[in-house]
């Protein structure tokens, strides 16, 4: 209890000190202290902590004198932080006030990362390009884009002009698209037709093999007691205490086949996405 009030104590002596630098010494004397202590913390990887002080920066610089370097920083540290929608914003200020193609990119890229697809295409659009270098950029992102919202051909097509001008592996981009038509041709559809024909086979289908076996053991065990309470007691007496089982659990196995059918494909093209990210990622930026 001791340590953390005197941590605590320390903590707001350190803020007391920062305030009174801006204050009394004079925001032209402290601004490029806070910058190298900002700079120390982003060079430990201790993002938060450099991130606070880049944003105290850009509020004591009235004169904006170092907005080229606080707001990219800043942009970087949100980035890192996977704060999408900051990083977006900011990385879109730094390109307004340096002009850097780079930070374009990112803000791209960060919209990408937070889900804003639609924002990001947007985005791309009005992206001016001067050089092939930034042209191939954007015909990847394109195409990274395009993959994720499942619009595969457009994908292909994109990677396929971008590996025009760089020199994409050909034979890994290949084996994307052939991995990424076989689990597209997988159908919850199919799925629950296998699971009615046997079931547990469905399961298999989206490669479940434990939850399929578990279904066909449990299904199959409430199919041998129907079987039996109706030969050695009676079949009123099957229907009513053992058949209500036997079609919630069979229902929930089509049901469950499907389920799984979708799970395996959003985890399979996550896997093939990013398997793209890491072919294409050394000529993005």
């Amino acid at each position: 209890m001791q340590t953390r009030k005197k941590s605590t104590a320390l903590t707001l002596i350190a803020f007391w000190i920062f305030i009174t630098a801006f204050t009394r010494a004079g925001c032209s004397q402290a601004i490029p202290e806070a910058l190298t202590l900002a700079g120390h913390y982003f060079d430990r990887q201790e993002f938060q902590e450099a991130s606070e002080l880049y944003r105290r920066v850009i509020f004591f610089d009235k004169s904006s004198a170092y907005d080229s370097i606080t707001i990219p920083s800043l942009a970087a540290c949100d980035f890192y932080l996977q704060k999408w929608d900051e990083a977006a914003e900011f990385f879109l200020l730094s390109f307004n006030v340096t002009n850097n193609h780079e930070f374009y990119v990112y803000h791209v890229v960060s919209l990408m990362k937070a889900g804003k697809l639609m924002e990001a295409k947007t985005a791309l659009f009005g992206m001016e390009v001067a050089t092939e270098e930034g042209q191939v950029s954007k015909q990847i992102l394109f195409g990274l884009i395009a993959y994720e919202e499942r619009e595969f051909e457009d994908a292909k097509r994109y990677f396929h002009a971008a590996g025009n001008s760089v020199p994409l592996s050909q034979e890994n981009l290949d084996k994307i698209w052939k991995k990424t038509a076989k689990v597209e041709r997988k159908t919850k559809l199919k799925a629950i037709v296998l699971s009615g024909l046997l079931p547990g086979l469905g399961h298999t289908y989206a490669h479940h093999l434990r939850e399929g076996v578990n279904s066909f053991v449990l299904i199959a065990g409430i199919g041998a007691a129907y079987i039996f309470v109706a030969k050695n007691v009676g079949l009123i007496d099957g229907i009513i205490s053992i058949l209500p089982w036997f079609n919630r659990y069979y229902v929930g196995g089509l049901n469950g086949a499907a389920e799984l059918t979708e799970q395996f494909k959003t985890e399979s093209f996550d896997e093939l996405y990013n398997e793209l990210v890491l072919i294409s990622s050394q000529y993005i930026m």
